[in-house]
This record gives C-alpha cells, structure tokens and sequence, in this order.
C-alpha cells in the first residue's frame, strides 16, 4: 500500500503493474524522493602557514600571518547529490591569496570569495579544497564556508575563528620629549628683557 495525499492505493506485488492516474504517479514519485536521506556535511579547518595538522580551534594570529582553511564538503547520505554549491565568503579582515588545493579545479575566486559549483558528489564521496589567505587586520575574526545541493536548505560548516589583538607597546621617551612626572619646566632664558 501507498499513502498520497491522504488516500491509500494498492501498489500490488512486486513486477504486477497496476493502471494509476498521472497524478498518482507523480506524487508517489515525490514521496520517494523526499523519503531519501540527503545529508551534505560540510567541515573547516585551519593552520597557521601551510604546514602542520588542520584545527578547528581558535589561532593566534598577526597582520601579514598566510592562514590556511581546509574545506570538506562530504555526501553522507543515501542519493547522489547534483548541482553541489560551496562558498567560503571572506571576512574584510582577510584577504584570499590562492586556492593551494583543488584536484578537479571546481573552484574560483570570486569578488574576493571562494566559490565552487555545478558539480556532484555520489553516496560516500567527499571533496577537499585548501585555500591561503592572510590577515590584514586585527580583530576575533569568525568564518565559515556554506554548502547546498538540490537547491535545499543550505548547510553551513563549523565555525572557525583567527584571534588578532596587537599588544599595545609603550613609545620609548626620546630626549625632545622626556616624561618625568612632578619636574617643573626649564626656565626660559630672557633676551633682551623679553622672555
């Protein structure tokens, strides 16, 4: 037996076939493509340079430091997945240098972003991509990358984060602009009676 749209129809046995409207066979259809397990995993990782294991923990960084992400876009499900999309958008605090890693080039540079699309992934295949950018300017910079397939919900992957605070370092005193505290100023030396 099959339920559409709240009427039961007998399907019969396996290899029978049975005379259903259009409708019917439309909507079966539906039921069995929304009845599969789409499951389209996306995971980040990161490292300072481009050597070391990936982390999804917080980096201390500085101004100028090349960072690496590591994106894992992985079909986890139980249907092959079409028209794959993954994009990295790029915080304004960090510039994208290369994409060090792409074995099929799915992926470009687009207005400063990462973007991969039009592509597939059958049941268990996974893609990685590694790409280098590098800190510009200092703040808790937060990133994530975004995966969709089907049009569906998209699916967005763990968040990482470069922690950059400049450490404030005190100006040494030079001998135009001494800094002692309680001196009384120089005395000015008067010419002719004026000061």
């Amino acid at each position: 037996r099959l339920v559409v749209g709240g009427e039961q129809h007998d399907v019969g046995a396996v290899g029978e076939r049975e005379r259903r409207p259009v409708a019917d066979v439309v909507q079966a259809v539906q039921v069995n493509v929304f009845g599969c397990d789409v499951d389209l995993d996306v995971v980040k990782g990161q490292r300072i340079g481009g050597s070391g294991g990936f982390t999804t923990s917080t980096l201390e960084v500085e101004p100028g430091d090349e960072v690496q992400y590591r994106l894992v876009i992985s079909n986890d499900g139980d249907v092959d997945l079409t028209d794959v999309v993954l994009e990295d958008p790029i915080s304004g605090d960090l510039t994208l240098v290369d994409i060090v890693s792409d074995p099929d080039n799915r992926c470009d540079i687009v207005a400063g972003d990462l973007l991969c699309d039009d592509f597939g992934l059958v049941v268990g295949e996974s893609y990685t991509i590694i790409i280098e950018v590098e800190v510009e300017d200092c703040d808790l910079i937060t990133n994530r990358a975004f995966g969709d397939a089907f049009d569906l919900n998209t699916q967005q992957s763990n968040a990482v984060q470069l922690d950059c605070e400049v450490e404030e370092t005190e100006i040494p005193n030079t001998p135009e602009t001494p800094n002692t505290p309680n001196t009384p100023p120089a005395p000015v030396a008067e010419v002719g009676g004026v000061r």
